[in-house]
């Protein structure tokens, strides 16, 4: 009797039927990917923290030589860049938040599941979800401490609890559904989303998940195709930027931020640098 691996018998292929095979093995591997819609509500207020075009500007500029004069503080401006926006100026949760949040719930699931196998069975499809809210964003201010800094005042934007947004997960058959729900509501309770969440210390961005009807995925997913809104950096700064031969740190920040929205968060353009997905 023999052990190990079954045999599997060859396919003779040559130039008259090689494209035919190749497109039957295409389809037969695109037919192992399912799709599940999600709508997520929140539990408790989401607090957004988005880095501005004048954060991003100031960064870039001072590691190219060129820092701007420094301004007065305006919480109101402030706050209104705080928060994410797709290209037609609505407030969404970019997806691959929500993704670095879900790969993060793995350790939340008891060992059903591997961030590994999340990162590579794994997508959120589209670029960001449009959320849906029954009160307006309000400005959140507090005093914060970044490292040995001095406390400073920020403004940034926070939703009441209530507020939901759909999002269409799509893995592969060798990632169950109950693999990816309980990641994904181990995200919910155990990590968050956006700034101040359980993963780090707080309490705000924990969520809720309830599985949708599959008729409902066309229309999530001509919501969630408008990419976020992009960071306009002065040209004069990228100029200089790029022909430095020796970026600093937070030069390389600045545009590892702004590439991983302007670049990977599009299709057909390359970013610099990769940024963590977790604020």
């Amino acid at each position: 009797m023999s052990f190990g691996k079954k045999k599997t018998e060859s396919v003779k292929f040559d130039q008259s039927n090689v494209s035919m095979l190749a497109s039957q093995a295409l389809a037969e591997r695109r037919s192992s990917l399912v799709q599940l819609a999600f709508r997520v509500r929140g539990e408790t207020p989401l607090l957004m923290n988005r880095w501005s075009n004048k954060a991003i500007g100031m960064m870039v500029g001072a590691m190219a030589g060129q820092k701007p004069p420094k301004e007065a503080k305006d919480l109101q401006e402030q706050f209104e860049g705080s928060h994410y926006r797709n290209e037609r100026g609505e407030p969404v949760i970019p997806c691959r938040i929500l993704k670095a949040s879900i790969i993060e719930g793995a350790i939340d699931t008891d060992g059903v599941t591997s961030k590994a196998e999340l990162k590579r069975g794994l997508r959120v499809m589209g670029y960001t979800s449009p959320i849906r809210s029954k009160t307006p964003i309000e400005m959140d201010c507090r005093i914060v401490k970044v490292g040995m800094g001095k406390p400073d005042m920020r403004a940034r934007s926070t939703i009441a609890a209530g507020y939901h947004f759909d999002v269409v997960l799509q893995f592969n058959t060798g990632l169950t559904p109950d693999k990816v729900v309980a990641a994904f509501e181990g995200a919910g309770n155990a990590i968050g989303i956006c700034e101040f969440r359980p993963a780090k210390g707080g309490d705000f961005g924990t969520f809720s998940i309830e599985v949708l009807d599959q008729k409902e995925i066309p229309r999530i997913l001509k919501e969630c195709s408008s990419p976020e809104e992009e960071y306009k950096i002065p040209p004069e700064y990228l100029r200089a930027f790029k022909g430095a031969k020796a970026p600093t740190d937070m030069g390389r920040k600045a545009l590892a931020v702004m590439g991983h929205v302007n670049g990977d968060a599009k299709k057909g353009k390359k970013a610099p640098v990769h940024a963590n997905g977790v604020s």
